[in-house]
């Protein structure tokens, strides 16, 4: 049985949700830590990833289907108890609010960049009420929002590549491996970083409509973001070549402004802005509607939306807060965060889907064994 603050999203709705909140903000922000680590080697650093993903999108789709009706918070209170429940949810509500705040101090970082006339202030500012919003009116409508908005993004997005396409020059992601593997394992590394905030969506699974083919569908979506990270890298560094390429702040987004897609489009770096923008904007509104749920689930409060102002304050306020150091955000997001994200997003489910698998397995045990204990009535 459903509970009381849970909706019904389609499957298709989930891996929408899944690609806007995801891939978006690793073409805006995660292609310049690859390229900056592992240089023109920066594709196998994406093939060595895809490996990694298929192993971490498994252990999050198995993860949501045991966890039955139950959002990732309350699944952690019935396995490991009530003190590791409550503990680990205040970590992951942090985790979540921070994710959405660093989110909206980055966007605002770029959008100073494309328009310095205009203060971060404002665009934050609009943003925000837009978050509330979504926040506001729950998973339902954003997930419907994201399956108008997300084959637009797609197509402008394949458009773009398909432009590239001509000025790419393939001989400079040549000689393989000039550097060694460790800046390529680091790379991969990072790529890691960015799946592994996907555990935010193991806080919505239990409003999956189907969990049939849950797992295999986690497999496909896998290969998909591996494909759909795999021109970001390697673009910048076929047209500037690794050295200027590894300087970019925003590779992608130079990359846009340079190609000429005239006469059909007159400047094609402005798709770059309202991907990202449109990317940051629904990252921000998932990570915030999961804050708010983990908040409702922790105080068993029946309707999460209480929360979706508070909450969303909170949020853009730590985004404000953060002083704009791009030097300080990318060192940031290189060295720290990585840890951080891997712990709360690939090492704590781990733990929890074996011992999810383990209390399963005991409790099957138990079962049977009171079911032979029974006498026989035929007997």
């Amino acid at each position: 049985m459903k509970q009381s603050n849970q909706t019904v999203i389609s499957n298709l709705q989930y891996f929408a949700l899944l690609v806007g909140g995801t891939i978006a903000f690793g073409h805006f922000v995660y292609t310049h830590i690859v390229i900056g680590y592992a240089g023109r080697d920066g594709w196998l650093s994406v093939l060595f990833f895809g490996v990694l993903c298929q192993a971490m999108a498994f252990s999050f789709t198995k993860l949501g289907v045991l966890q039955e009706n139950r959002s990732l918070v309350l699944h952690i209170e019935y396995v490991w108890g009530k003190w590791a429940g409550l503990i680990l949810s205040f970590f992951y509500i942090f985790y979540f609010i921070f994710i959405g705040s660093l989110t909206l101090h980055l966007l605002g970082s770029f959008l100073g960049i494309i328009y310095p006339r205009t203060p971060r202030e404002i665009w934050l500012g609009l943003l925000s009420v837009a978050i509330i919003w979504a926040m506001y009116s729950g998973l339902e409508v954003m997930a419907r929002s994201v399956e108008i908005i997300l084959p637009l993004l797609l197509f402008l997005g394949i458009l773009a590549s398909l432009l590239a396409m001509p000025d790419r020059d393939y001989a400079q992601i040549m000689p393989m491996l000039s550097h060694g593997l460790r800046p390529v394992w680091r790379g991969t590394l990072i790529l890691v970083t960015m799946v592994s905030e996907m555990v935010v969506f193991n806080m919505i699974t239990p409003d999956i409509q189907k969990k049939e083919h849950f797992v295999k569908q986690g497999a496909i979506m896998a290969l998909v973001l591996m494909v759909m990270m795999l021109g970001p890298i390697v673009g910048p560094v076929m047209i500037f070549g690794e050295k200027i390429a590894q300087i970019l702040a925003y590779p992608t987004f130079a990359e846009l402004q340079y190609l000429d897609a005239k006469p059909l489009l007159e400047r094609l770096d402005l798709f770059g802005v309202v991907l990202w923008t449109f990317g940051a904007y629904f990252r921000v509104a998932i990570f915030g509607i999961c804050a708010m749920r983990a908040v409702s689930d922790t105080t068993k409060t029946k309707r999460p939306n209480t929360y979706s102002i508070p909450i969303a304050l909170i949020l853009v306020g730590f985004g404000l807060l953060m002083p704009i150091d791009r030097a300080d955000d990318f060192s940031f997001l290189s060295a720290t965060y990585p840890v951080i994200s891997m712990i709360m997003g690939l090492l704590i489910p781990s733990l929890l889907l074996i011992s999810t698998l383990i209390k399963n397995a005991f409790a099957k045990r138990k079962k049977e064994g009171k079911r032979q204990a029974q006498p026989d009535p035929a007997t």
